[in-house]
């Protein structure tokens, strides 16, 4: 029986079923060290990674509960598209060249999965106006990522969904 495991994001922690294996991807070495800014530059990468030997999730989460995003960056979908975008070539060249063993096979089981699950795992503040309504952004998601994921996900900690493997609680 393989242990739980937690990551924390902002002040979120996702709890992962048995079986499941799970990253803080942007926290990688590899990530930091040996692609981020060396694989052209300003390489984004989504926050958690899990598998389970079939399916990948790529999980980024924003956490709005605190603050609103900055309107000078681009649109949410558009940073979130990048990410996933370079995650994936992050992993690629992780599964060659990464210098952490631990790292590199994670992204050799990562890419030996059947499917990519994307998520936008994404907390908004109650009392006002949310800045974001979650189907619309969903939409313009899934047209962005239709090659890589043509259903992703949009949710927040009181969505839960059939396809994921882990329970979110506010810390």
């Amino acid at each position: 029986m393989t242990q739980q495991i937690s990551i924390d994001e902002d002040a979120l922690r996702f709890t992962f079923h048995s079986g499941i294996q799970a990253v803080k991807y942007d926290d990688w070495v590899h990530y930091r060290n040996q692609f981020q800014n060396k694989c052209c530059t300003d390489n984004k990468a989504v926050d958690i990674i899990a598998h389970n030997g079939q399916i990948t999730w790529l999980c980024e989460v924003k956490d709005f509960r605190q603050g609103r995003r900055d309107p000078n960056k681009p649109p949410l979908e558009m940073e979130i598209a990048q990410k996933v975008r370079d995650s994936l070539a992050g992993l690629v060249s992780a599964q060659f060249h990464a210098n952490e063993q631990t790292e590199q096979q994670f992204a050799k089981d990562v890419l030996h999965c059947q499917s990519i699950c994307v998520v936008l795992h994404i907390e908004q503040s109650t009392g006002q106006k949310q800045q974001y309504h979650l189907p619309d952004l969903q939409d313009k998601l899934r047209k962005l990522l239709k090659a890589i994921d043509p259903h992703v996900l949009v949710l927040n900690k009181d969505m839960p969904h059939s396809k994921i493997v882990w329970q979110v609680a506010y810390i």
